[in-house]
């Protein structure tokens, strides 16, 4: 993934669903209002966070959605 995506710090259910983490935007939605979203191991509260470049660590964001969904998203 490029960089400049990031730095346009999209809003988490909108880069889940763009990137189709989940099926759409309104399931990510909700798993952030259950408390379902983990960015680098830290749970995500608001449907309003946003990815930034502070969420970058060593070229990768760790995202973990519910328990057994794992990714992590590498930057160019």
């Amino acid at each position: 993934m490029e960089k400049s995506v990031i730095e346009k710090q999209p809003k988490i259910p909108e880069f889940f669903g763009d990137y189709k983490l989940t099926s759409s935007r309104g399931e990510a939605r909700r798993l952030v209002q259950q408390g379902g979203v983990y960015i680098n191991n830290e749970r995500v509260s608001s449907i309003d966070a946003s990815l930034s470049l502070n969420d970058i660590v060593d070229n990768k964001i760790a995202i973990r959605i519910g328990k057994k969904k794992h990714y992590h998203i590498v930057i160019k």
